[in-house]
């Protein structure tokens, strides 16, 4: 019987990277540009808080008191360039993180895919309501 030494296949998911994740540059590059989607995101919460109209309670018609009761538009078009970059950002973070992933055990980068869904959800929204 011939018995040929057989490479042990249970250590080849081994992490044979030269460096760790913290000190790799590609890496910090992805987080940095993932911290930056979600930061413009919530950027884009805010302007969405001045760009829509106001609140008009009885209170405020009784006693004739003025409420802003139109979109600004200026606010939109900044709302819908800062949406738009964000959606940019993260597909590039995506991209770059589905051709660094290769292992069974590497993680998906869930947050890109809420931060795309919501992304596209205020564009749509946006085009629909002002388009």
């Amino acid at each position: 019987m011939n018995q040929t030494a057989q490479p042990d296949r249970s250590q080849s998911s081994a992490n044979r990277r030269r460096r760790p994740k913290a000190r790799d540059r590609f890496y910090q590059v992805l987080i940095g540009l993932n911290i930056l989607a979600w930061l413009l995101l919530m950027v884009a919460l805010i302007v969405f808080h001045y760009a829509r109209p106001d609140f008009v309670t009885g209170l405020q018609r009784y006693w004739n008191i003025p409420g802003d009761t139109g979109w600004s538009a200026e606010l939109i078009g900044v709302l819908f360039r800062i949406t738009q970059t964000c959606l940019g950002i993260t597909v590039i973070a995506m991209i770059m993180r589905i051709r660094r992933t290769r292992r069974k055990r590497d993680e998906y980068g869930v947050n890109l895919y809420i931060l795309l869904t919501a992304g596209l959800a205020i564009l749509f929204g946006l085009t629909l309501h002002f388009g």
